[in-house]
């Protein structure tokens, strides 16, 4: 999304180049609004909508001094809302949200000051929990979940500032685990066990600081 909002920004300040204290409106043709946008002192500043050429919203938001300031929304072209952030004091704050063309919710992740900060949640196509876990400054941290798309706990892993650290748990679609170790320094440390899917033990290894010392086959 930064990538999509940073492009957006672009064009808008490319096209605002030499305007100066005027309203622009750009037309698909005679009835439909492409792009319309207020400058004041050749800055983007008020309303800004941008339309598909069916006519259906594209972008819409405000801007303020030339950055957007409030809510942002993008639409797929069949008019499903897409993207909706909200942005102040130049930068994304608050619950930013995504969604798949079908209209179901994709993500949820909360921002302050610009960076990814508080709980944030992935969705499967077909609605079901997907991803969940918390960001601190930006960074993976604690606990984050990982499901498979019928709901099934696929893995559960602990983070600090995005590296692996603690305890990390892989499972089989049957509930059954497939592997479990712990990191430390972000490395792996101790034993790493290993199961089949039927429940029994298929491997043992052992690690410090990240090289692998000993490795049991059963």
């Amino acid at each position: 999304m930064k990538t999509l909002f940073t492009l957006l920004l672009t064009t808008i300040f490319f096209c605002s180049f030499a305007q100066d204290n005027k309203k622009s409106t750009e037309y698909w043709d005679a009835m439909l609004k492409k792009v319309d946008l207020q400058y004041i002192e050749s800055m983007p500043d008020g309303h800004y909508v941008e339309h598909y050429d069916n006519g259906n919203i594209k972008i819409e938001t405000y801007f303020k001094d030339g950055y957007i300031d409030s809510t942002l929304s993008i639409y797929f072209e069949n008019g499903t809302k897409y993207f909706e952030g909200h942005y102040s004091n130049k930068s994304a704050n608050g619950m930013e949200k995504q969604w798949y063309e079908n209209g179901q919710l994709l993500s949820e992740v909360s921002y302050v000051n610009g960076q990814k900060h508080g709980a944030s949640t992935l969705y499967h196509v077909n609605g079901k929990l997907w991803v969940e876990g918390n960001y601190t400054d930006g960074s993976l941290s604690g606990e984050w979940k990982d499901y498979y798309n019928d709901g099934h706990l696929k893995e559960v892993a602990h983070y600090h500032n995005s590296f692996p650290d603690g305890l990390m748990t892989t499972y089989y679609k049957n509930g059954n685990k497939k592997r479990e170790g712990n990191y430390a320094n972000y490395r792996k440390e101790g034993k790493w066990l290993y199961w089949l899917e039927d429940g029994r033990q298929a491997k043992e290894e052992t690690y410090e600081k990240g090289e692998l010392i000993e490795k049991k086959y059963f």
